[in-house]
């Protein structure tokens, strides 16, 4: 599997650093997974922020559809789920099993991100 280098920083200094230095954070693996993905999927919240910060598109999706959102609602880190979201991650996008970010997050028992959902809603009730 091809990986670029911002797949392996194990703390956001690393990740600053390579983006400083022209790394792109949108390279997706052999998947279609990106760094930002791969970084939600495990809660790493400051790695997400500097690839955020860097350029990384937060709605990219993968090969099965999951966007980084997806992935934070798998791993249940409420500080990366709401980053996304503030960052302006589609709430409503559905993988290729058509869940919705919220329904991974209820499927994975992590349903203390509900409220953060519920709270967008309330906030963007006239989007729906």
């Amino acid at each position: 599997m091809h990986r670029s280098p911002l797949f392996f920083c194990q703390d956001y200094e690393a990740t600053r650093l390579l983006l400083e230095n022209g790394a792109d954070p949108n390279i997706p693996d052999d998947e279609g997974i990106v760094p930002l993905a791969e970084a939600a999927k495990i809660g790493e919240y400051y790695i997400c922020r500097e690839l955020i910060y860097g350029g990384a598109n937060v709605n990219t999706l993968d090969d099965e559809r999951r966007s980084p959102l997806h992935y934070a609602c798998m791993s249940g880190d409420p500080l990366t789920t709401e980053l996304l979201i503030d960052s302006g991650a589609n709430v409503i996008a559905s993988d290729s099993d058509h869940n919705t970010p919220e329904m991974v997050a209820k499927k994975n028992g992590n349903l203390h991100l509900i409220s953060i959902f519920t709270n967008y809603k309330e906030k963007h009730q006239n989007n729906y």
